[in-house]
């Protein structure tokens, strides 16, 4: 983990009609760093997930973020540039990976077009990379070719992760990344997680209602309750001696 600042947002706020989903929140990121944004369904964690992620401008607030090529502001960005930015320094993985894979295309065929936009172009490189990586989340090299419906739920989660992590991305967006898989399909992913980010140093920003989990991957977490950010810090301290209520709460109730 470094002490270079990755990202940064300052008093970001979105209102949905009278819903206030996210209201004044501000976090620093730095390269190598691991965000856990916990809270219950409806917390606003999703919603602030998305702004971070440039999919969604918030009304108030800034976001910048220290690319290749110096600082942008995310919430100031054209759509071409944050495309360019989720192609070659960003990956989202999103909570159902069926939402995410196209079920016309094969494995590799996800993998490849990762790597294709960022300028490879020789196919038996981009096979041969597909299968490696398969391979170090352990899945089977040979089902390079097989469409995701042949694959089961945690080995779509794991095809989904490596289709935006084989071009190393600075950052990686998570939400919600373990839900709905069977508990010991949850353990081996998270062991490939936590794996997978200490070898490529990357920074991390995860949402989850799991405490378990940000507790396994993240350095930090942020505690949400109505889109207001009620506490924050190093994550051992902040579970093991939480001093608002409502995290208490939490903490209490996977005791």
């Amino acid at each position: 983990m470094s002490d270079t600042l990755l990202l940064e947002a300052h008093g970001v706020a979105k209102t949905f009609g009278r819903v206030r989903a996210v209201r004044n929140v501000s976090l620093r990121l730095c390269e190598g760093q691991s965000l856990a944004i916990v809270g219950e369904s409806g917390s606003g964690k999703s919603t602030l997930l998305s702004i971070l992620a440039g999919q969604l401008k918030p009304d108030v607030g800034s976001i910048r973020y220290l690319s290749q090529e110096g600082w942008v502001h995310l919430e100031a960005l054209e759509e071409r540039h944050r495309r360019k930015l989720a192609r070659t320094e960003w990956g989202f993985v999103r909570q159902h990976a069926q939402a995410t894979l196209r079920p016309r295309v094969s494995a590799g065929g996800h993998v490849g077009e990762r790597l294709m936009g960022q300028g490879a172009r020789h196919y038996g490189q981009i096979r041969a990379r597909a299968q490696e990586w398969m391979a170090r989340v352990e899945m089977d090299p040979s089902r390079v070719d097989h469409l995701p419906s042949t694959f089961s739920g945690g080995m779509q989660q794991r095809l989904q992760l490596i289709s935006n992590l084989i071009t190393h991305p600075r950052l990686v967006l998570l939400d919600e990344p373990t839900t709905g898989l069977d508990v010991s399909v949850q353990a081996r992913l998270l062991d490939l997680l936590r794996g997978l980010q200490a070898d490529l140093g990357l920074a991390m920003i995860l949402v989850t209602h799991d405490l378990g989990v940000a507790r396994l991957l993240a350095d930090q977490v942020m505690v949400m309750l109505s889109g207001e950010v009620v506490e924050q810090g190093l994550t051992d301290q902040v579970f093991d001696d939480p001093q608002h209520a409502y995290t208490q709460q939490l903490v209490a109730s996977i005791l």
